[in-house]
């Protein structure tokens, strides 16, 4: 006969004492409930006031009756039932190759940001099914409402060794965490927790089956994103393993350590040069900026790509990260191309000569994507300038008072690197004595008659006209007259 039949069974008692030895057995005091039961039974009397006293009492009692800890744990411990709760106050850590050893039925209360780390040792932690082990937040025992995150973590870090957990319920905490360790975990409940239900790192091995994750912010296993360098095996079951950002890479991730070339306009082509690790099975090219397109050239190796890369007219321009896609994974590249605006390009001078003398001259430069922001340059001197249009600007150049090769070529400001210009290839502009030209250079005439000769100029006058000087060789033969003025133009 179960106890609660007992007491329905009873005559003759007191509704008061009844509703409180009811309440007794229903909350679990079974031993409280027997005394007390017992008392009634041999007719003693026992006043309601002083039954709830007695319970009160019990209850005192019992939230004072929990086992402290704290600090380090260098030498073998056991916790066991006789003296359970176990009342962690403070970070507790297994050191020195000490053993935990936790039995059936125990309850251990965390402290508020309490944590229990194994540093180096190991924690057998075997409840049943029946007899499970609790691990609660210590506002639980205090009849308070717990949340997750009340305490922080079971941290089993690389010197854990045969550390073994079976049906522990872990509530309202940060999670358990397991960095380069192997323990052991069979039907854990993890539930309530800020974050998520298990952290590992990537030389983690934990193993076990039948376990469960509820109401945590993430009910799963963590795992970060990095390489695998060494053999571990994920092995947990029950919980699910997730990636939640990143790229996890079995052996070393793909790299690129150096690439020859950073920089291409719009609407050329251009050979790129990318040196790294795991390069080979170069499959695919991508860059995140439009008007970009990537060809696979031949000769790559696991140490070098190459690839030809062609930016349409309208590329957008700016800074493009690339994404490689080789046998060892993806390759993110940030910053990896950045697309300027066409440079500009000189075609050629009119006049492609000047001379000596000839004083200011406009020149047309011609070539290729001009602004108006465009200028020339003169012996690296900028110079006015005027721009009719993308393919033509016109410079007014002064002629120098000896022989010169002047050095032409057009700049525009770089949009992206402040200071900078995108510079045009160069034209040699040469300045030489000038040489009139008499046409015809020699003639054959008779005393007495006159000939026509045309003197011609190899440049414009300039304005006011330039006037030369003739003299005939043989004045007895033929006379010429002693000037000559060419009007302005």
């Amino acid at each position: 006969m179960s106890s609660i039949t007992k007491l329905l069974s009873t005559k003759q008692m007191d509704f008061k004492i009844a509703t409180i030895l009811m309440y007794t057995e229903l909350i679990g005091i079974s031993g409280l409930y027997d005394y007390l039961f017992g008392l009634q039974r041999k007719r003693i009397a026992i006043l309601p006031g002083w039954l709830a006293y007695l319970v009160l009492m019990f209850f005192a009692s019992s939230t004072m009756a929990q086992t402290p800890v704290s600090g380090a744990l260098a030498a073998n411990m056991h916790w066991t039932s006789a003296e359970s709760p176990y009342l962690l106050t403070g970070d507790i850590v297994v050191q020195n190759g000490a053993v935990l050893t936790i039995d059936p039925g125990v309850s251990v209360y965390m402290g508020a940001n309490a944590n229990l780390t194994v540093q180096s040792g190991s924690i057998q932690a075997l409840g049943t099914s029946v007899d499970p082990i609790n691990v609660l937040s210590d506002k639980s025992r205090l009849a308070q409402d717990a949340a997750a995150g009340d305490w922080k973590q079971w941290v089993f870090n690389p010197g854990t060794t045969n550390t073994r957990l079976e049906h522990v319920l872990f509530e309202h905490g940060s999670g358990l965490v397991v960095k380069g360790s192997a323990p052991i975990l069979n039907y854990l409940t993890i539930k309530n927790h800020q974050g998520a239900a298990i952290s590992i790192d990537l030389m983690a091995s934990p193993t076990g089956f039948g376990n469960k994750a509820t109401g945590n912010t993430i009910n799963g296993i963590a795992v970060p994103a990095g390489d695998i360098k060494t053999s571990i095996k994920w092995g947990l079951r029950g919980i699910l393993y997730f990636i939640n950002s990143g790229v996890v890479s079995v052996g070393a991730s793909p790299g690129i350590t150096s690439i020859t070339a950073k920089i291409i306009q719009q609407g050329s082509t251009i050979n790129i040069g990318m040196v790294g690790t795991r390069l080979s099975g170069l499959a695919n090219v991508q860059f995140d900026k439009s008007g970009l397109t990537a060809q696979i050239l031949s000769g790559g190796t696991d140490t070098q790509a190459n690839i030809s890369e062609t930016a349409e007219p309208a590329a957008e321009l700016g800074k493009s990260a690339a994404r490689l896609l080789v046998d060892a994974g993806e390759v993110v590249i940030a910053d990896a191309l950045t697309v300027v605006p066409n440079q500009p390009i000189l075609s050629n001078l009119n006049p492609p000569t000047l001379f000596i003398g000839q004083g200011s001259v406009e020149v047309e430069v011609n070539g290729s994507n001009f602004s108006n922001q465009s200028s020339v340059q003169v012996n690296n001197t900028s110079i006015a300038s005027q721009y009719p249009s993308a393919t033509q600007i016109r410079a007014s150049i002064n002629t120098p008072d000896i022989t010169s090769n002047l050095s032409v070529k057009v700049i525009t400001p770089d949009p992206f690197q402040n200071g900078q210009n995108l510079t045009s290839n160069e034209i040699i502009l040469p300045v030489v004595p000038g040489q009139l030209l008499l046409n015809p250079a020699t003639i054959t005439a008779t005393k007495g008659f006159t000939k026509t000769f045309t003197l011609t100029l190899p440049y414009p006058a300039k304005a006011g006209g330039i006037t030369v000087d003739l003299v005939s060789s043989v004045p007895t033969v033929g006379s010429v007259p002693a000037t000559l003025t060419f009007p302005a133009g």
